[in-house]
């Protein structure tokens, strides 16, 4: 028991030392090597649990963008939220020599990092339009014209807007990291974590400073 103490000072030590360092530039920018690549990792360097074998269907092309979210539709087809503006929906061939259809099924929504497709619509969490939209075919020509905001969510788009999930109770459930602010009017229950909720930080540290939640203090 008398170690304890010693312990727990030499991690706070260790936990005040690292926050007050300054963020490694090469750690951070490691995401820009894949830049200039102009190809998809080979399946052979995916690791996969036993009995699940990975195969490469598609690499992006450069007018496609970056892909930030994956969903299927109700007829099997791939639908991806780009980075920027636009989502797409691919038809892949039934054969492997056939060709991919690509649609762009909207242009205006943000790094749609969130798709899901529930009851009978396309619902995509937009990062950088802040907000949780749906989109629906009202016409029956298979073009999803109607696109209705249903949440808008304030705050910044670091640690943004990301899943959605379709719970077991028919739900729909967001993800959302801690740039994002709680809705106004947010009425947490009594057993709530976010009952006693602040945009705070518990120690100051130059990674919020210099990458997300500028002027949050302790």
């Amino acid at each position: 028991m008398r170690l304890l103490p010693g312990i727990i000072a030499v991690a706070l030590l260790a936990l005040l030392t690292g926050c007050r360092s300054r963020p490694s530039g090469v750690d951070y920018d490691q995401w820009k090597e894949a830049l200039e690549t102009h190809r998809a990792t080979a399946a052979r360097h995916v690791t996969a649990l036993a009995g699940f074998e990975v195969d490469l269907l598609r690499t992006a092309t450069k007018p496609e963008g970056s892909w930030v979210s994956l969903e299927f539709d109700d007829r099997g087809r791939l639908l991806i939220g780009r980075e920027g503006p636009g989502i797409l929906r691919l038809t892949m061939p039934r054969w492997r020599l056939g060709r991919t259809k690509v649609e762009v099924i909207n242009n205006e929504l943000k790094e749609c990092r969130g798709l899901l497709w529930a009851h009978g619509s396309l619902y995509a969490n937009a990062n950088n339009s802040k907000g949780l939209y749906r989109l629906r075919d009202t016409t029956g020509d298979d073009q999803l014209d109607e696109v209705t905001l249903l949440r808008k969510t304030g705050g910044g788009v670091g640690h943004g807007r990301n899943s959605l999930a379709l719970g077991p109770d028919g739900m729909i459930y967001l993800a959302h990291g801690n740039d994002v602010l709680l809705p106004d009017g947010f009425k947490p229950s009594p057993a709530s974590t976010y009952r006693n909720y602040q945009r705070d930080q518990l120690l100051p540290c130059d990674w919020n400073r210099l990458l997300f939640n500028k002027g949050v203090l302790p």
